[in-house]
């Protein structure tokens, strides 16, 4: 029904230039989000002094009308925390997750360092935001209620506060073209950039006959067919790694429902607290390793193991991998792992696979059979190559 209005818009379009894309992963929540939202936190109008964008950030992203931002400070980095606003009396807590995974307690280790700076439990504030504003997950809350963390969605929350500081930087025209690009780049990482005559095109053709109703019953059905998509995947990939890894073990039976189309509906609309999908492959003779493919948002392939569970087999994988398949990363929770559209197989450009909210990119890819046959080999040959180092181990 919209085919030929996205055929319009989408014709000849070109991508404009992203000076973030250039220098940085658009996943790199240290050196590019958060360094650059502290930066625009930081600013100040260089004739006032006055700092507008961290005003607006606290009323209107954090919620905190009664924040005084009288000497108020933003540190970057400071003790682990993302992002910190804080003025002697109270603090805005800022975590800033993109799709790296919770780590045990962390909001709650969070606010257990500003207690012992001297604030009162009821003086700080909790902000975690993530791209499309979901919940942590229990591990990372600890002991705080999740009702007492303000969930930000770079979507929503942060969209609008960056207009804002778009228009603000109007007699600045290297910091609004800077804001301008950095907007591009979350809009896009959010599978929310569409221009607004394109979208306004939409609505007059969903009024026109019986257009919107036809809409809603498509709607209805969308999860159902996102849910099959990424069942059908992971049955590829499945299929696939058994073909081509030699004594691989089989899916462990305590975690096969992570696959299945129950859990993977969860995932895949976002609902309830710890949203993952996957498959777990045990390896013999351990009760706390698995070969991995696995996501709640973003998709990655590796090896679980998790530190707290055994920090001395942890260590031990963690090394023994070490020059295992190239550029590759490693964690409190796997000592090896890589996202799986970093892998030669993935042809989605800039985009990555989503699990969580599927986007565009996404569901061309899950609907071209022979992109998920060329990206479950490259998947095998990654885990083979992790499996070989480790059988042998």
């Amino acid at each position: 029904m919209s085919g030929k209005v996205d055929e319009r818009h989408n014709a000849n379009r070109r991508r404009p230039f992203n000076v973030f894309t250039v220098l940085r992963s658009a996943s790199d929540e240290v050196n590019l989000h958060s360094r650059f939202l502290h930066a625009l936190l930081e600013h100040r109008d260089p004739l006032s002094g006055e700092r507008e964008n961290l005003d607006a950030f606290i009323r209107c992203v954090a919620r905190a009308d009664a924040f005084a931002l009288e000497n108020a400070r933003v540190d970057r980095e400071w003790n682990r925390i993302d992002l910190l606003i804080s003025n002697g009396r109270e603090a805005i807590v800022v975590e800033n997750k993109i799709w790296a995974s919770d780590q045990e307690r962390q909001l709650e280790r969070y606010q257990n360092v500003m207690v012992e700076q001297g604030y009162d439990e009821g003086a700080i504030r909790l902000l975690y935001m993530t791209p499309f504003g979901h919940e942590p997950s229990a591990e990372s809350a600890g002991a705080i209620p999740v009702e007492d963390i303000r969930l930000v969605s770079y979507r929503e929350d942060l969209a609008h506060w960056l207009i804002g500081c778009q228009r603000r930087a109007f007699d600045d025209p290297g910091l609004r073209e800077s804001v301008a690009q950095y907007r591009r780049l979350m809009l896009a990482m959010t599978n929310s950039g569409y221009e607004a005559e394109h979208m306004n095109d939409l609505k007059e053709l969903l009024l026109r006959d019986d257009n919107v109703i036809v809409a809603s019953q498509i709607a209805k059905s969308l999860a159902d067919v996102q849910t099959e998509l990424v069942v059908a995947f992971y049955g590829v990939i499945d299929r696939v790694l058994q073909e081509k890894v030699d004594d691989l073990p089989s899916i462990d039976p305590e975690y096969a429902y992570l696959a299945e189309e129950d859990e993977v509906r969860r995932c895949v609309t976002g609902r309830g607290r710890k949203l993952d999908s996957g498959l777990y492959y045990p390896v013999p003779d351990t009760d706390s390793v698995w070969l991995t493919v696995s996501g709640a948002d973003r998709l990655w392939v590796g090896v679980s193991c998790s530190s707290d569970d055994d920090a001395k087999l942890h260590g031990e994988l963690r090394e023994v991998l070490r020059g295992v398949g190239g550029s590759h990363h490693a964690d409190n929770w796997a000592p090896w792992w890589r996202w799986l559209d970093e892998l030669p197989g993935w042809s989605g450009g800039d985009e990555w696979l989503h699990i969580r909210d599927p986007n565009e990119a996404t569901l061309r890819f899950l609907s071209n059979p022979a992109s998920l046959e060329e990206l479950a080999e490259t998947a095998a040959h990654a885990l083979g190559d992790v499996w070989t180092v480790i059988k042998a181990s």
